[in-house]
């Protein structure tokens, strides 16, 4: 269906292909628009911008199934307002279709009203984002990696694009830290992008005979600069990307601030929004040169997650910490007392199948995949299938990126399941077994500790969480020994003072 045919071009319209369009529309609760007008003066009722195409294909050609295919999709939401408020949010950008379905007022597409626009937008950055930040400073999500922001922000309808408002508002420095961390590497990827555009044209035009090797050279030198021990000449580089960050996000960093940002997190983030593969192992970032020229392994395409259906609720923070414990509802309330074996199958499947193979050349991708390892680990371990438990458990550490917090959250699993083997072995009342027991249980708690050091730095509520994960785990003991209970105890203390350093005295969960 074309509304704007060229002259002699015969105008075909289908009334029950217009439904189908005007249903799109309606589901993203778009105002239907009465003033279309076709050149043989028929009006025609669209939700839709008319500059969206219907196409039928009434065979199969080419391999593609017959049907009706729409096209310009990206056009349908309306825009914002032309920088309301500033100059900085400059570009032309559009409401998520998620805001547009939860909005109390419905818009119209193609920007027919640019009042109603402005309000949306003011409602936007006003109260949808304190609503949103609300979530994240109440805890009820906590996302520790690029992937987990991005698509739970796209969740809630916000563009990415307006992490500075974020950041401004926010009185949790861990949540700021993490989005100037998502914002550098946005920016980042900005920039090397333009440096190999240029590069490769240089290339051409001289006919130069190694440009992999060039290119290669360019993201370590880049990486380097950004991630590692910044010498003097090249302040420059780091102090020209936070400026292209406050011009991107309206948001300010300075050079001091960026110094203390967790390295790790920032090196995990510029891979995932850049496409970048490096080899997978700790680096030191202490140095002026973290890399080898070996440790950068190949580009890889940013692709999102494919036609599945992606739950953007499904953090590693929400579905592997056992919060029900520490919010008083009881410890069965837990995940694995609601999921078969075949549903925590069919969830590592939906975060496999997008990608196939090439998911494990993505670090974040991994990490959703270590997630899910460590359900069906929970689940058999409920099970009292220990053996499978402890198979699915090592299939969660070996794929886990060697620098990620989710790492944490395994060992923490380890330590609920190490006790359980515990409770059911014949040893219990052996003191020197129950000794080294101890001892082992204390190594895979510092263990958990360094995870979420490394990755998220030492001011982060996931040690809070740790902290009263291993003081419940310790208490649950204290019919073998009272002194576990002051294990016990420096644990709940451990999560106590870093609740106040991290959020502070009011927050709930230092009160509670």
């Amino acid at each position: 269906m074309d509304l704007c045919p060229s002259e002699g071009k015969p105008i075909l319209i289908k009334e029950e292909f217009l439904d189908e369009l005007n249903n799109v529309g309606l589901a993203l609760n778009l105002a239907l628009n009465n003033h279309i007008r076709l050149s043989d003066n028929r009006t025609v009722t669209l939700s839709l911008p008319p500059n969206v195409e219907l196409h039928h294909l009434p065979r199969n050609i080419a391999g593609y199934p017959k049907g009706p295919y729409i096209l310009n999709l990206s056009q349908v939401p309306p825009s914002w307002p032309i920088n309301p408020d500033s100059s900085l949010l400059c570009g032309l950008y559009r409401f998520r279709p998620e805001f547009l379905k939860n909005y109390p007022v419905t818009l119209s597409a193609s920007d027919f009203s640019a009042e109603k626009s402005l309000i949306a937008y003011k409602y936007l950055v006003e109260d949808h984002l304190n609503a949103v930040l609300e979530k994240l400073e109440s805890l009820e999500q906590m996302p520790i990696d690029s992937l987990e922001w991005t698509e739970w922000l796209h969740g809630q309808g916000v563009n990415c694009v307006l992490m500075g408002k974020l950041a401004s508002k926010t009185r949790l420095p861990h949540i700021r830290e993490h989005l100037m961390i998502e914002m550098i590497a946005r920016t980042a990827k900005r920039a090397i992008q333009a440096q190999l555009r240029g590069s490769i044209l240089h290339f051409k035009e001289v006919q130069a005979l190694k440009v992999e090797e060039e290119l290669r050279a360019i993201v370590l030198h880049t990486l380097a600069t950004i991630v590692g021990n910044t010498s003097e000449e090249m302040l420059g580089y780091v102090i020209e990307l936070l400026e292209a960050v406050k011009c991107k996000f309206d948001f300010r960093i300075d050079l001091d601030t960026f110094r203390h940002l967790p390295r790790a997190a920032i090196f995990l983030a510029i891979q995932h929004h850049s496409g970048l593969q490096f080899v997978d192992r700790i680096y030191d970032f202490n140095l002026e040169a973290p890399f080898a020229k070996e440790d950068f392994l190949m580009f890889v395409p940013t692709i999102d997650k494919g036609p599945l259906k992606y739950d953007s609720s499904q953090s590693c923070y929400t579905v592997l910490y056992r919060k029900e414990k520490h919010d008083g509802n009881g410890a069965n309330s837990s995940i694995e007392n609601a999921m078969t074996e075949t549903e925590a199958l069919y969830q590592l499947g939906q975060q496999v199948l997008p990608l196939g193979e090439s998911t494990w050349q993505y670090p974040t991708h991994r990490a959703a995949i270590a997630r899910q390892f460590t359900v069906l680990s929970r689940v058999h371990a409920h099970q009292k299938r220990p053996t499978e438990a402890s198979k699915y458990l090592n299939l969660a550490r070996s794929t886990a990126p060697k620098v990620h917090a989710v790492r944490a959250f395994i060992e923490l699993e380890a330590i609920n399941q190490k006790i359980l083997t515990f409770k059911a072995s014949n040893n219990t009342n052996s003191q020197m077994f129950y000794r080294d027991f101890l001892a082992d249980l204390k190594r895979t708690y510092a263990k958990a500790v360094s995870e979420v050091e490394i990755h998220l730095g030492s001011h982060h509520p996931l040690l809070v969480c740790i902290h009263q994960e291993v003081a419940e785990s310790f208490s649950s003991l204290a019919q073998n020994s009272n002194s576990i209970l002051a294990e016990s105890l420096q644990a709940h203390q451990k999560a106590l003072a870093d609740s106040t350093k991290a959020l502070g005295r009011i927050h709930k969960w230092t009160r509670a």
